[in-house]
């Protein structure tokens, strides 16, 4: 038997040593030198055995661990939370208005050298407009010349002018047509006026087919 359990005291009568089981100490008992009675009364407290020892220490070091992951966890928040600096904001220039800004209509874009130019009606050239009394009878007409300065024939060509009194008051209109124009020829046209009191012609439109 493991003398862990055990304790030993001296006898108050013969003063020789008495070992007893820790679960006796206290009691009184005659002594087996001397047959006395005496008290067990240990002379000192138990040592801690090894199997206290052995528990002792794996509480120590799981507490030392402990206190170990705690203040590691505590550096690794304190250097993830950090301030993000602020990135400066650069100002964007805005472009000035061009003190020349190019025109709303710019003029037409001549065509290259062997480029073939389209049809327009700006080639349709119209000369001043005049009043003119028929050889025979009593008609008048608008007449002037329509020009075709294009390369292109020109078909259903029709001419509108608007007619004029003597205070400018206007009387109506007169037209005139031509189915074909060729290049570079010119139309003489002759739009008959219905009301005796116009004295003078203006072209209000020239259109095509």
């Amino acid at each position: 038997m493991s003398n862990d359990n055990y304790l030993k005291c001296s006898c108050k009568e013969c003063g020789n040593h008495i070992e007893f089981p820790v679960t006796s100490a206290g009691t009184v008992v005659t002594c087996p030198h001397c047959g006395q009675w005496t008290e067990l009364k240990p002379d000192e407290l138990p040592q801690a055995t090894p199997a206290n020892r052995n528990g002792l220490l794996p509480a120590i070091l799981l507490g030392c661990i402990g206190v170990a992951m705690a203040i590691g966890a505590f550096w690794f928040v304190r250097n993830r939370i950090h301030v993000v600096p602020q990135t400066p904001i650069t100002p964007i220039k805005v472009a000035a208005a061009p003190t020349n800004p190019p025109p709303t209509n710019p003029a037409p874009i001549k065509p290259a050298p062997g480029e073939k130019r389209q049809k327009s009606l700006e080639d349709l050239k119209i000369g001043p407009v005049q009043l003119e009394k028929a050889k025979v009878g009593s008609l008048v007409y608008a007449v002037g010349v329509v020009t075709n300065a294009s390369e292109f024939q020109r078909f259903g060509v029709q001419i509108k002018l608007d007619l004029f009194g003597k205070n400018g008051k206007n009387l109506g209109t007169a037209t005139d047509y031509k189915d074909i124009i060729e290049p570079n020829h010119e139309w003489q046209f002759h739009a008959l006026i219905l009301d005796p009191r116009t004295t003078s012609a203006k072209v209000s439109s020239l259109t095509e087919q």
